[in-house]
């Protein structure tokens, strides 16, 4: 997590120096280098992502958000930032979520994962039905989420909550006796995704280039 550091600072820094490096870019010379720019803005923000996160986790854990009247996070970010009811809603899930499991904030601030993966996670986090299995399969769920392309792995999510929802309608009872080992379905899962996607991945593609030695 981010130490919380109390020094006044004069705001704005974080734009004014992302817009100077922007403004100091040269031309576009070809699509490699349009590729690398775009890595490198995917980079930042996913950091902005792990950085946002944790700040809204302080927020939420000390309900600052009241201050105004507010009785919810997301009706605060709304008013404050005009942002959407979804958007709003996601951003309060992955700040909840980064506070039970902070590694997924480490992955985030490392460029590792990206934002569509996280926000999934969260979801899932979120979902009283399945939320007491995560903290046995997250790191694995995490490690298909940076290898995976989104679709893929939100196959492996679809699939993984199936599953863990032992007490969900389409579940019958003869299936919650067969699935009561919770190694097998998951692991079944992520073999059946997993072992079709290698193929279909490109060394272009940003969830492979925005990786970062770990």
């Amino acid at each position: 997590m981010f130490v919380l550091d109390s020094t006044p600072k004069t705001y704005g820094f974080l734009v004014d120096g992302l817009r100077a490096a922007w403004s100091s870019q040269s031309s576009i010379v070809d699509g490699d280098d349009a590729m690398t720019r775009l890595v490198e803005l995917e980079r930042a923000s996913r950091f902005i992502e792990a950085a946002r996160a944790e700040v809204l986790a302080e927020v939420d854990r000390t309900g600052a958000f009241r201050d105004h009247g507010h009785t919810t996070m997301a009706g605060w970010l709304r008013a404050g930032i005009s942002y959407s009811a979804g958007d709003a809603k996601h951003l309060v899930k992955v700040a909840r979520m980064v506070v039970e499991f902070p590694q997924i904030s480490e992955r985030l601030q490392a460029g590792s994962i990206g934002v569509a993966q996280v926000r999934r996670l969260a979801a899932a986090h979120a979902n009283k039905r399945v939320t007491a299995e995560l903290p046995a399969f997250m790191d694995m769920l995490a490690d298909r989420a940076e290898e995976m392309p989104y679709e893929d792995f939100n196959t492996v999510m679809i699939r993984w909550e199936h599953y863990a929802d032992a007490d969900g309608a389409h579940r019958n009872s003869e299936r919650i006796h067969e699935d009561r080992d919770p190694d097998l379905p998951v692991a079944g899962v992520m073999m059946s995704v997993s072992g079709s996607s290698p193929a279909r991945r490109s060394p272009t593609r940003c969830h492979r280039t925005v990786k970062s030695d770990r």
